[in-house]
């Protein structure tokens, strides 16, 4: 059957979709092993029956999501069979998607901010013939991000201006802004924005992993700090047969913990946890599992 589907030129506003029907022409039952995508964040696909008698079909329907693509875009689905002959079949779906506006950056990352202190960032929007599609409005789904638009640096163009609301919660925090103009018949443009407030005191990995072997063997802890008043590492306490070794840095408040692993083989799991301990009241304790793989 087909195996490849030119959906011609497209905006970047929605999902472009087509169904494929893979036939077995064979004297036994074909089996679909396996289906992957090489775009997993933009193509979908659902499979109507992964084993075809002699004789009949199964329909793959595909899915191409357009709204982070750009250009000239070929996308495939591979799929591995139990046929002899022909084990795998690529289908493919191929054209261009041709955005409404043009957007530099297309998304916002604030990373690594702190809590309590805004942090402002700018997107510029246009289309393709210069012109703002008479923009006028911007929302966000999150409290967590002011946005507001403003004069542009040329004409056709207008700006985002995009900032934090504090205090923002550690970890990361996801917003999708949509700005909107008077013309209803054009879609809104909508921009991605995300920021990441690394804790005031944390330790990665979060859960040490050992093999259980007489076989020496060494770990790394990586304390990290981004607050304004760093803690000091106190002490490290160990379970039996582990021993640890506290050094400053890499960064001027952080902390690397060896530890070292001489003879667990005769262990059982759980095998402890490393406990590290600060002066900061807000944290004084760190522990850290120690798990056997």
């Amino acid at each position: 059957g087909q195996t490849s589907f030119g959906f011609g030129t497209v905006h970047d506003d929605g999902p472009v979709e087509h169904c494929f029907l893979v036939e077995n022409r064979g004297d036994s039952v074909l089996v679909i092993e396996k289906v992957e995508s090489d775009c997993e964040g933009c193509l979908e696909f659902t499979v109507e029956a992964d084993s075809i008698p002699p004789a009949a079909g199964s329909l793959i329907e595909l899915s191409l999501d357009t709204r982070m693509l750009e250009g000239d875009v070929a996308k495939n689905l591979v799929l591995r069979t139990n046929d002899p002959e022909n084990p795998i079949v690529v289908l493919s779906v191929w054209g261009r998607v041709a955005p409404w506006y043009v957007v530099a950056p297309r998304s916002l990352c604030f990373h690594r901010i702190g809590k309590t202190a805004p942090v402002r960032g700018e997107i510029v929007i246009g289309d393709a013939a210069a012109r703002a599609w008479n923009l006028s409005r911007a929302t966000c789904d999150s409290p967590r991000f002011a946005a507001s638009l403003e004069k542009g640096p040329a004409q056709g163009r207008v700006a985002l201006a995009v900032s934090t609301v504090p205090p923002m919660p550690d970890g990361l925090t996801r917003g999708e802004i949509r700005i909107a103009g008077t013309d209803t018949a054009v879609p809104a443009c909508v921009i991605q924005v995300v920021a990441f407030v690394a804790p005031e005191l944390s330790a990665l990995p979060e859960t040490l992993e050992f093999r259980l072997t007489n076989v020496p063997q060494d770990r790394i802890i990586f304390v990290r700090q981004a607050s304004a008043t760093p803690a000091a590492v106190t002490d490290v306490a160990a379970p039996r047969g582990f021993s640890c070794e506290v050094v400053p840095g890499p960064g001027p408040a952080d902390y690397r913990i060896y530890v070292h692993a001489e003879a667990i083989g005769d262990r059982q799991a759980p095998l402890g946890s490393i406990v590290i301990r600060t002066d900061s009241a807000a944290r004084p304790e760190i522990v850290v599992p120690v798990a056997a793989r």
